[in-house]
């Protein structure tokens, strides 16, 4: 059984995927968090596999949350659903510490392969997100790297020079490399 922990600032949003994995066998919700801060009690307090979480809430952010919860509790697993469908915000949550990135609007079956796959401590990217970041890796195509007023993401800066090795913690496989 893999356990769950929630956190989304929209109390609707958080009760309807609560409601929605209740029926999925093999998970279990544990805990619900409406900011990261709140995010963190729970995890102290819960044994927890799997947090999936909003980059958007107040009092804690969810990039703060994730590097918190990769100092604070290594083995837990962060998957981060976003309504955010631009590979900037994926490559920043995967830079401090998640694992996975999935889009608000992706299927069921999605989330829910997602869930499992992070469990298994192996990178996920929605097929959205994760071909735009691959054909722009492999050929520096696709859809921009940076928005307007934030800075580029880090592995990929620079046109000119030798493809990036992307590095994942040893043992870890990928959803595009089972």
């Amino acid at each position: 059984m893999i356990r769950v922990v929630l956190a989304d600032d929209h109390t609707i949003l958080r009760d309807e995927i609560r409601s929605l994995l209740a029926r999925e066998a093999g998970i279990e919700i544990v805990g619900q968090a409406s900011n990261g801060l709140l995010l963190l009690e729970v995890l102290a307090e819960t044994p927890t596999d799997v947090v999936v979480l909003d980059l958007h809430m107040p009092a804690m952010d969810g990039l703060t949350a994730i590097r918190f919860i990769r100092q604070q509790f290594p083995q837990v697993r962060v998957l981060v659903l976003s309504m955010l469908d631009h590979e900037y915000y994926a490559a920043r949550a995967l830079e401090a510490g998640a694992l996975g990135y999935a889009l608000k609007s992706s299927p069921l079956r999605e989330i829910v392969h997602a869930i499992h796959t992070v469990h298994q401590n192996v990178l996920f990217l929605c097929t959205e997100i994760g071909l735009r970041l691959v054909d722009r890796l492999t050929h520096g195509t696709g859809a921009s790297t940076s928005i307007k007023g934030k800075e580029p993401f880090p592995i990929i800066q620079k046109q000119n020079q030798e493809p990036p090795i992307v590095g994942l913690p040893l043992g870890t496989r990928t959803n595009l490399n089972p």
